[in-house]
């Protein structure tokens, strides 16, 4: 009876044991696990921003390859596109196209497209899907030649002609936009002919694409990345393509993979402990007769 007792009493440390061992070994292994899908996720996030650039720069062959029609002064719209034309002229219709290339950036942005505007050089007329408040009050401020000076020169697209295969495309750092009070950022694409700038196509994106991209690759993988700063054991650090600051952030916070592998460690170490207590009382019975607590005959002649 009295090993019986002792090995009762083990029983809580053995368990404690094997949650320790069984908790390091899970955590380390999802460790692993993570710091692959976080190469594999930066990779796919920095390609999916390729191709957010790729079906911009399409839009210029599209944009050269449109006709022109006369309209009137007037607020028109077309597509939820709209056409702010302020001074009667002829002007392209880009409508679809505009719709098209939403449609296009959508997919691969997860739907975190906040506007898509249009704006010719001189400022006659400007497409925008949809109107805002915000570019209404901007437009409104163009004249001759103001979009290369408010914008392409700010932003160093001036002359971009010459690196057609370089960064002929800007995607400006995070801010808040006036009025709208949203986070976003802004992707310029100047369309140059003949060294003269005809359009500048802007692209507004919602700073929280990398969060929610995340978010789906975390339910898709069973992942814990984050786009966190701080308090990472593991993270990237990495500027988008052409993009000179705020580099994005990616890592694996060490609380989130213990807050993962707890519960099943615990389950495991439990099951352990409880398979076995009954192994040991189960050879317990076969050895021991269970009044006298002696050896079993048929047990202990084997031995000798």
């Amino acid at each position: 009876m009295k090993k019986k007792h002792t090995d009762t009493n083990k029983h809580p440390i053995l368990v404690l044991k094997t949650f320790v061992l069984l908790l390091f070994v899970f955590s380390s292994l999802y460790l692993i696990y993570n710091i692959y899908h976080l190469e594999k996720f930066n990779q796919r996030y920095i390609a999916r921003i390729q191709d957010v650039y790729s079906y911009t720069r399409r839009f210029g062959s599209y944009y050269n390859n449109t006709p022109e029609e006369y309209k009137a002064e007037n607020h028109y719209k077309t597509n939820n596109v709209s056409l702010i034309v302020n001074t009667a002229s002829k002007v392209k219709t880009l409508s679809s196209g505009i719709a098209k290339l939403r449609s296009q950036l959508n997919r691969l942005t997860n739907n975190n497209i906040w506007t898509i505007a249009v704006f010719e050089n001189p400022a006659d007329y400007a497409h925008f899907d949809p109107i805002r408040p915000e570019y209404l009050t901007q437009f409104d401020k163009y004249g001759e030649n103001s979009v290369m000076h408010r914008i392409v020169q700010r932003e160093h697209l001036d002359n971009t002609y010459q690196s057609f295969y370089g960064c002929n495309i800007k995607l400006t750092e995070s801010y808040i936009e006036t009025g709208s009070h949203t986070q976003i950022r802004t992707l310029y694409y100047p369309i140059y002919n003949n060294k003269h700038l005809d359009a500048l196509v802007a692209i507004d994106i919602k700073n929280n694409l990398l969060t929610k991209c995340l978010q789906h690759y975390n339910a898709n993988y069973l992942t814990v990345l984050n786009s966190n700063k701080t308090g990472n054991i593991y993270n990237i650090k990495e500027l988008l393509p052409c993009s000179k600051l705020n580099p994005i952030n990616i890592g694996i916070n060490l609380f989130s993979i213990l807050k993962v592998v707890f519960l099943p460690a615990l389950i495991l170490s439990f099951l352990s402990g409880y398979f076995k207590t009954c192994l040991i009382k189960k050879k317990y019975a076969i050895q021991r007769d269970q009044m006298t607590n002696f050896y079993r005959r048929d047990y202990y002649e084997k031995k000798l």
